[in-house]
């Protein structure tokens, strides 16, 4: 419900922050080895991970849960469809045209690029 997600917006605003990730680094190393009368080095320099700079709205989970009591206080509750079976059109699916179809044990989904069909075989 639109109204929901903009009531919830209002109720519990955004909240970015800013974190970064600890950092760690692996030391250089020399190896060195004599060929004939010469000695020759390689050096592998230190590497350095980490210190990656990242935002996230830490109130995110807070306003989701604003959003699903304003859906849970207008009579709407969390339903797990299954996806109709294999060979199953949407035009084969039973629904009212408008709004949801009452969901039984028979109700199934098919989903589609852009839509999802709900409805009975």
């Amino acid at each position: 419900d639109l109204n929901c997600t903009i009531e919830a917006t209002q109720r519990v605003p955004q909240n970015t922050q800013i974190r970064t990730t600890p950092t760690y680094a692996v030391p250089g190393r020399s190896y060195c080895r004599q060929i004939g009368g010469q000695t020759r080095c390689s050096i592998t320099p230190p590497v350095i991970y980490g210190g990656n700079t990242y935002s996230y709205d830490a109130n995110a989970g807070l306003r989701r849960a604003a959003k699903n009591q304003c859906m849970a206080d207008l009579g709407y509750r969390p339903a797990l469809i299954p996806p109709c079976a294999e060979g199953i059109t949407p035009q084969h699916l039973k629904s009212p045209g408008k709004g949801f179809p009452r969901l039984t044990r028979e109700t199934c989904f098919i989903a589609s690029e852009s839509q999802y069909f709900i409805g009975e075989p």
